[in-house]
Formats: C-alpha cells, sequence, structure tokens
C-alpha cells in the first residue's frame, strides 16, 4: 500500500523540483520589499526541505522583525514548512501603534 498524502504546506522531499529547489511566490510587504530575491518569472527559488524562517534567512529579512506570515492564505510561524509553489507573505511590525 502507498503512504497517503501528506498534509497542505508540509510535505517535505520529493514535492520539489528535481534540481532539489522549490519555487515560491514571495510577498514583501513594506520595509521588507528591498529584500526580495526574485528570478525572470517572479518567483523565488531556495532549496528543500525550507521552513518560513530558511526563507527569511535566504533573503536576509531582520528575523527579529518579522511579525505575520502567511502561507497560501493561512497565518504560520517561522517554523511553518513549505512546499514547492506555496504563496508566502510576510510582514514587518505595524507602523505607529505600540
Amino acid at each position: 500500500p502507498s503512504p497517503g498524502p501528506n498534509p497542505p504546506g508540509r510535505s517535505r522531499r520529493g514535492h520539489g523540483r528535481m534540481d532539489g529547489t522549490m519555487r515560491l511566490k514571495v510577498k514583501l510587504v513594506s520595509l521588507f520589499a528591498k529584500y526580495a530575491k526574485e528570478d525572470e518569472d517572479g518567483l523565488t527559488r531556495i532549496e528543500e526541505p525550507a521552513t518560513i524562517r530558511d526563507l527569511a534567512e535566504y533573503l536576509e529579512l531582520p528575523i527579529q522583525r518579522v511579525r505575520i506570515m502567511t502561507v497560501n492564505g493561512k497565518q504560520g510561524d517561522l517554523e511553518t514548512a513549505l512546499s514547492d509553489n506555496d504563496e508566502v507573505y510576510i510582514f514587518p511590525p505595524a507602523i505607529g501603534g505600540g
């Protein structure tokens, strides 16, 4: 019998590209926009397996300032696993307020 499917957003090896990387649609909001690293298709390529923390480190984001992150529309945290073709939004702290 074959193993069941991986839960969404939690797959690891074998679901990315043949070269061991995955391509992500990454949206860096506000002050983080300057850290974007995209290919000619507007996607970010990162080695798998990877978490949001791995992505943030690859992008050289100031980890201590990462506050809100979503993967495919669902809130995650720095340890959320990523899969090929995920859509990731990363937000800095809100301006103003406290």
